[in-house]
């Protein structure tokens, strides 16, 4: 299957148990060329919320 033509590349990236400074382009001290190459050429998102829920899976009915 292709995208059509003139159709947006786009690439989501999800990650979890991480910081906003975990990343390179966010700062971090560890290297990540290949994020920190993506984040150059495509938008930043630095105003965001989440809502982190840990909880265990409800008992079985």
């Amino acid at each position: 299957m292709r995208a059509p033509e003139g159709a947006p590349n786009i690439v989501l990236v999800l990650l979890d148990d991480m910081g906003f400074a975990d990343i390179g382009p966010y700062g971090s001290e560890i290297d990540t060329p290949t994020l920190d190459r993506l984040a150059a050429r495509g938008l930043r998102f630095t105003n965001y919320h989440t809502t982190p829920l840990c909880s265990p899976p409800a008992p079985a009915c």
